[in-house]
């Protein structure tokens, strides 16, 4: 989602971007993945000193790559991250692959993981998280949505000052 976000604050413009993907996202008591970790990229043009202002953000308390890497590494993970396959909490980050990462803030973070899937939905040709197959190498397409939106900025035009009182 950020390259859109991105793109679009090259193009002098503020930007959101949001998308939804295969479930990987728990919610707080559960015992497997419900929706994606459907991320949230922002992005608006530079300012005086040259520096884009974004975020790019996961509804996950962390990446599903960092988990990855922390198996490739066979570094623990941080509590707090991950569910095992059981539902139960897990440092280690090879049944946390077979599991699910936890979201961020709790029961705020799967919220908000929601209505952005409910969003993203929306976008033409897209599904839910949960109807979307879990498998991201598999022949069949994932019909994730983007959804994009778009401001252009109008930072170099002097503002108006309302007039005081009295």
């Amino acid at each position: 989602a950020s390259c859109y976000s991105e793109r679009a604050a090259s193009s002098g413009c503020a930007a959101i971007v949001l998308a939804n993907s295969d479930p990987g996202l728990a919610p707080v008591g559960a015992l497997g993945p419900v929706l994606g970790t459907n991320p949230l990229a922002l992005a608006a043009p530079a300012g005086r000193a040259g520096i884009v202002p974004r975020l790019d953000r996961a509804t996950s308390s962390v990446a599903v790559g960092r988990v990855r890497a922390a198996a490739d590494e066979s570094k623990a993970l941080p509590d707090g991250w991950a569910i095992g396959s059981d539902g139960n909490p897990t440092n280690d980050p090879e049944l946390a692959l077979s599991g699910a990462v936890l979201p961020l803030g709790g029961h705020k973070g799967f919220a908000l993981a929601f209505l952005l899937d409910v969003f993203a939905a929306c976008h033409p040709g897209a599904e839910r998280s949960p109807d979307t197959p879990r498998a991201p190498g598999a022949p069949e397409p994932q019909n994730h949505g983007y959804p994009p939106g778009a401001i252009h900025a109008a930072g170099d035009r002097p503002r108006r000052r309302r007039p005081r009182p009295g």
